[in-house]
């Protein structure tokens, strides 16, 4: 399978139906963003996330977890 078939495929899945655009990178990043706000650990993002390259998604998981963790205390509001 080419790297790009699954983000063709939910191009073409938007598309359709109107929805906002999101590659499929996105949506894992949207995954881990949610699991930190239910309050789930870095170890268990990484876990239930599998494979990921050290620079770019550990940063960005750590930051999640960092809002998440503020969010949760109260030092900043919730937008929702």
């Amino acid at each position: 399978m080419r790297l790009a078939y699954l983000n063709e495929k939910l191009t073409a899945l938007i598309k359709k139906h109107g929805f906002h655009e999101i590659t499929i990178h996105g949506l894992r990043h949207t995954h881990a963003s949610l699991l930190f706000e239910a309050g789930a650990s870095i170890k268990e993002v990484q876990k239930r996330l599998g494979a990921f390259r050290y620079s770019n998604d550990n940063e960005h998981l750590y930051t999640c977890y960092r809002l998440s963790e503020r969010a949760n205390s109260g030092k900043i509001p919730k937008v929702y």
